[in-house]
């Protein structure tokens, strides 16, 4: 009877150590895998997309009696821009806000006119800030205004 035992609790031994070892392996790589998805995250929205973005405005003509601005973007990055945040900032202290979407991303290397439509205001600064991906990338806007040497026809 003593024989039969031993045997027994060998792998009675033998399965819970490997049961036990395996549950600590599994807890080791979930949080693994949780920290390296965190880290990711940060990276992605974290400002390593806008890194790669650059961009420049020009003026190109201004249109007081449509109410409308054109404007050239160039896309000097290396990824492509799905939209542009237009600030115009008026001489009367208000801000105007609009959004414009491109029908194709703006790719690397290539530029697209923007009409961009205003209020019937002296326009003093103008800001264009890159959104790619519902991400805006503030800190890579183009400024212009109006101390600059080139500012649109028509004056604005």
């Amino acid at each position: 009877m003593k024989k039969g035992v031993s045997p027994l609790i060998a792998w009675i031994l033998i399965i819970g150590l490997t049961v036990s070892l395996a549950l600590i392996v599994g807890n080791f790589l979930k949080e693994s895998a949780e920290t390296t998805k965190e880290s990711l995250i940060e990276y992605v929205e974290g400002g390593s997309t806008c890194d790669k973005i650059i961009i420049n405005a020009e003026p190109l003509e201004c249109n007081k009696a449509s109410r409308n601005i054109k404007l050239k973007i160039n896309n000097r990055g290396f990824l492509a821009i799905n939209k542009i945040q237009v600030r115009i900032f008026y001489s009367d202290n208000t801000l105007g806000n609009e959004i414009v979407s491109f029908n194709n991303n703006l790719l690397p290397d290539n530029s697209i006119e923007a009409v961009v439509p205003i209020e019937n205001k002296a326009i003093i600064k103008l800001q264009a800030v890159p959104i790619r991906e519902e991400t805006g990338c503030a800190d890579k806007k183009a400024e212009l205004s109006q101390e600059e040497t080139q500012w649109f026809v028509g004056g604005c």
